[in-house]
């Protein structure tokens, strides 16, 4: 393996920064209006990290509408409720559909190489 670059490092400890974050923080350490916008922009994160699970467990209570938005706008209407339950209970098998299309899509692209 070639020697760490300085920016390669500072890169992995934002990276281990993120990690400690996601797995430490709670709905209560942040403010109300701000809670739906740090989960929703910090799940792709968790995913990546492995802390899918521990991120909607954390959150399962939080109300999407605290922020004056209705809800988790960007997961479609079934979605816009007062609570995360019915997300968290569906998101990780749409992660496993996703991950099923990428997948499939990365064999037919390499099918055709």
């Amino acid at each position: 393996m070639p020697a760490r670059t300085r920016r390669g490092s500072a890169l992995l400890h934002q990276v281990r920064g993120l990690l400690t974050y996601l797995t430490t923080v709670s709905p209560t350490d942040i403010p109300d209006s701000d809670r739906e916008m740090v989960f929703s922009r910090s799940l792709p994160y968790a995913v990546v990290l492995g802390q899918t699970d521990r991120w909607l467990s954390v959150f399962r209570g939080l109300d999407p509408d605290a922020d004056g938005t209705p809800g988790l706008y960007w997961f479609g209407e079934a979605e816009q409720v007062r609570d995360l339950d019915r997300f968290a209970s569906r998101f990780p098998a749409f992660l496993s559909s996703l991950d099923g299309v990428l997948a499939q899509g990365g064999h037919l692209r390499s099918l055709k190489a």
